[in-house]
């Protein structure tokens, strides 16, 4: 079994109308995937940036330091064209992250960033075995934390208190691989150019061995306040390898394939994620 079960109830009846939703949900929304801006933070996963339903299990604990950059130059128009920036664009983040299992199916979880501007909370829950498909519900609170620098992204939701909440279903599609989707709202309160994040995906992953997993990913975003402010769709293949029991090491790239009123280009992350 490649789907991580950790102390999963078999809820079938009450769960699989909620089930069915969710994925429907994901296909409606315009594209898989899910950005690394406005999700739920804190939270355990099991491939790249998309996470999986399963929830640590209680008493376990996660730190997970991991770095991200990302280079364009070029930016998505107004009407989905692309254009010069007339130079390159870099931005880089280093983030911190802390999950603990603190019941049966629950976990929670924080994480900030070295430059320290905005402290996040999340939970996952851990509903229903159903079968070869799992499904969990995910919350989250963000905190401005004082410290500002210069947005790299219109879909920049820091320096505001912001809350978010979504669902999550994982399948398993053969003894070696699965299919995690995700699905999640963020709003943002105060002044803001526009209050309201919507983030979308999906992530394969296929064991090539007991330790060496490769994942393709498809992640997305769309800011919208009555309207569409800004949107971005990305493609992140990846690996993960399992150097021990309590050590994971996360790679991977990003690629943006589409978008509106944001930079194109390419970017690089890493994660390493100790279990204790």
């Amino acid at each position: 079994m490649m789907l991580r079960k950790k102390n999963m109830p078999n809820r079938k009846q009450l769960y699989y109308k909620s089930l069915i939703v969710a994925l429907i949900t994901s296909v409606i929304s315009g594209g898989f995937g899910v950005s690394v801006n406005a999700q739920v933070s804190g939270i355990s996963g099991a491939k790249l940036c998309v996470p999986d339903a399963g929830a640590l299990s209680n008493g376990s604990f996660e730190f997970e330091p991991s770095f991200s950059v990302f280079s364009s130059e070029n930016k998505f128009c107004k009407n989905g064209s692309t254009e010069s920036l007339c130079g390159e664009s870099i931005s880089s983040d280093v983030m911190f992250r802390v999950t603990a299992g603190v019941a049966d199916h629950l976990e929670i979880g924080a994480a900030f960033s070295s430059t320290i501007e905005q402290v996040s909370f999340g939970t996952k829950y851990f509903l229903a075995d159903l079968e070869k498909i799992n499904l969990a519900l995910i919350a989250g609170l963000s905190l401005p934390a004082g410290n500002e620098f210069l947005a790299d992204t219109l879909a920049d939701d820091e320096h505001h208190l912001t809350s978010s909440f979504g669902s999550i279903a994982s399948l398993e599609l053969a003894e070696n691989s699965s299919l995690d989707f995700i699905f999640s709202y963020t709003r943002i309160y105060g002044v803001h150019q526009f209050n309201n994040i919507l983030n979308y995906g999906a992530g394969v992953g296929y064991w090539l061995s007991e330790k060496f997993q490769g994942v393709i990913e498809l992640n997305g975003f769309a800011t919208y306040n009555g309207k569409l402010q800004s949107h971005k769709l990305s493609v992140s293949p990846g690996i993960t390898y399992k150097t021990s029991d309590r050590l994971l090491f996360v790679f991977g790239f990003q690629v943006d394939l589409l978008g509106k009123n944001e930079d194109k280009g390419f970017g690089y992350f890493s994660a390493f994620t100790i279990t204790f």
